[in-house]
């Protein structure tokens, strides 16, 4: 992480205690500051989220500081900063549909930006139906159908046990080098440098790290049901 780099997007961030959510995400949009934006982002409909089942808890803002690392000192202003999105009079759908226009339809910064929320939602141990339903929402606005946005609640939320082809995105009749496909191009889609590339905060990779070990898990899994020869696999 770079510190000093971190610390001024922060100190930017921290502006929605004064001016509000709506202006500071305009200007990151003006500048066209994906980075400022994506982070405003998390926080906006995070905090949303939270409200979307009565009450922004400790677990959550405890999730946004696993996800972005924030300085110690600045724990406070975290919890300051949900508290603002989630009394402010704009609507989620509002802020979702700003920052989907930062991005093209179903991009990985958006899909990184579901997988932040759904740890939200996980955080303190299960998603709930409202929950759920505001994160169908967004996946809408956002260019997913209902059927993509079943598979990326699959992949994403915690409170569920791992299904190896779910995560890997492959029929449960699927042979083995359909298999191995999916895990190579889920590797090349979730890897940090690939994320990294794409002007994202510095403050995911730790998250990104998680879900590819997600990924390589269930194809590990998924190599104990077939018996192709181990040399194939490579």
């Amino acid at each position: 992480m770079r510190e000093s780099g971190f610390m001024t997007l922060w100190q930017r961030i921290l502006r929605a205690l004064e001016v509000g959510f709506e202006a500071v995400l305009g200007r990151a949009r003006e500048r066209g500051d994906k980075s400022e934006a994506f982070t405003i982002g998390v926080i906006a409909l995070g905090a949303k989220l939270s409200k979307a089942d009565g009450q922004v808890t400790r677990d959550e803002v405890r999730a946004f500081r696993e996800v972005f690392h924030v300085p110690e000192d600045q724990h406070e202003n975290v919890g300051m900063l949900f508290n603002l999105a989630r009394q402010d009079v704009a609507g989620f759908d509002g802020y979702a549909r700003r920052i989907a226009r930062l991005f093209n339809p179903r991009s990985p910064e958006l899909e990184r930006l579901m997988a932040c929320l759904f740890h939200i939602a996980s955080a303190d141990g299960e998603v709930s139906p409202p929950e759920l339903d505001f994160l169908a929402f967004v996946a809408d606005i956002f260019g997913w159908s209902a059927a993509e946005f079943e598979r990326l609640a699959l992949i994403y939320r915690q409170d569920l046990e791992d299904d190896p082809f779910i995560i890997l995105g492959v029929e449960r009749d699927a042979d083995w080098e359909t298999i191995r496909k999916a895990h190579r191009s889920l590797v090349r889609e979730h890897h940090p440098d690939q994320l990294a590339s794409l002007g994202l905060p510095d403050e995911l990779m730790a998250l990104a790290d998680k879900q590819l070990a997600r990924i390589n898990a269930a194809f590990s899994r998924l190599k104990d049901l077939y018996t192709v020869p181990r040399l194939a696999e490579d």
